[in-house]
């Protein structure tokens, strides 16, 4: 599977425990950063697409040096400081143009998330807990196509991007409101 993570930005809501030299993604969590929870997940056979931007040597070199038999490929984006997280996304075009899985690099996944993903089509998570707070969708190829053509707006936010493709294409909704799951936006998440 093609997957596309957003590792871009600077994370200002975790700049109590980063200072701003260690990159939001790379945070311990359970003993671990972020983003390896996630990329524990993959296997060889994924192909991965990560956006970095801010601190990005660090983001790469952590990365390539725990994970050096997963297929990745990093793509800056130079602009992260002055672009909302829509220009990430849209720098990996070319790679999810047949269809992808979007993630951000603030997700600590539930395992089960990726049974999900193998299904056809085009797949969201929802959690009714929580108010759209979804950080991991399925583009089938149509839906990808309709999202990389949209009028490109480098200062739009992904989820607006997405939001307006939502009417015309079918996303099979899984519920995970008993899933054991983590957004780390702020440091209370990291409890």
């Amino acid at each position: 599977m093609q997957y596309v993570i957003l590792a871009a930005g600077m994370g200002t809501r975790l700049c109590a425990i980063t200072k701003n030299e260690i990159h939001k993604c790379l945070v311990n969590h359970k003993e671990k950063p972020i983003i390896f929870h996630f990329l524990d997940k993959l296997t060889e056979n994924d192909k991965i697409t990560i956006i970095v931007g801010h601190l990005k040597e660090q983001v790469m070199d952590r990365i390539k040096n725990n994970f050096p038999n997963l297929n990745i490929n990093f793509i800056e984006n130079s602009e992260f400081k002055n672009t909302g997280t829509a220009h990430s996304l849209w720098l990996a075009k070319e790679h999810g143009k047949d269809g992808f899985i979007y993630a951000n690099a603030d997700l600590v996944p539930d395992s089960r998330f990726f049974e999900h993903l193998k299904k056809d089509g085009s797949v969201m998570f929802v959690d009714k807990n929580i108010l759209f707070r979804n950080n991991l969708i399925k583009f089938s190829k149509e839906a990808a196509n309709a999202l990389f053509t949209l009028p490109h707006d480098k200062n739009e936010c992904a989820y607006d991007r997405i939001f307006k493709i939502m009417g015309e294409h079918h996303f099979h909704t899984v519920d995970i409101s008993d899933y054991t799951w983590r957004e780390i936006d702020e440091p209370i998440d990291l409890k």
